[in-house]
Parts: structure tokens; sequence; C-alpha cells
């Protein structure tokens, strides 16, 4: 697997298990923090995979803004070039540079 493959997946590794324990532990964390998770709390409770997913997204968003990759773009620049695989009479949309 690529290194950047390899360090993308343990980052999300990473987040969804911080995402997982902020679940666990949103009830006594909101009671000391004084959040209303009362409000929250039939939401959390019926769609407890939903809440774990955006918590890691946004702990991935998060992550990649405080800690750029090193390497850059996965797939590089886009070609300006049409594809070899483009039917016939292709053509490009205007102002799409």
């Amino acid at each position: 697997m690529e290194p950047r493959k390899q360090s993308d997946i343990s980052r999300l590794a990473i987040c969804v298990t911080a995402a997982l324990a902020l679940y666990a532990g949103a009830e006594p964390l909101c009671t000391t923090l004084k959040l209303p998770y009362e409000r929250y709390r039939p939401w959390l409770e019926q769609n407890k995979l939903q809440a774990i997913a955006v918590g890691a997204a946004i702990l991935y968003a998060l992550s990649l803004i405080l800690f750029p990759s090193e390497t850059g773009l996965a797939s590089g620049p886009i070609p300006d070039e049409t594809p070899a695989s483009a039917p016939e009479g292709f053509q490009p949309v205007a102002g799409a540079e």
C-alpha cells in the first residue's frame, strides 16, 4: 500500500476512535462543561452511527487543517488535456478552466 494511503487510513482510524470516545463520554463531558446534552440526547441515542460518523468527519477535516499532509494531493494536478477515452465530438465546457 502507498505511504500516502496508509497515512490517510491511519488518520481516519484515529479520528473514528476519537469520535467514538467522544460519543461514549458525551454525557459526563457535557454535564461538566454545562452544555445542553439533554436537548440532543434523543437524537444521539436514535442515531448512534450517524453521530459517530459526523464526529469523525469533523475531526478528520480539522486534522487536515491543523496537520496538512506532507505529500500534498494524492492524485496530483488536474490535466488540461481532453482524455483519450472522451467520445468523438467532446467539447469542454467554456469557463471550466
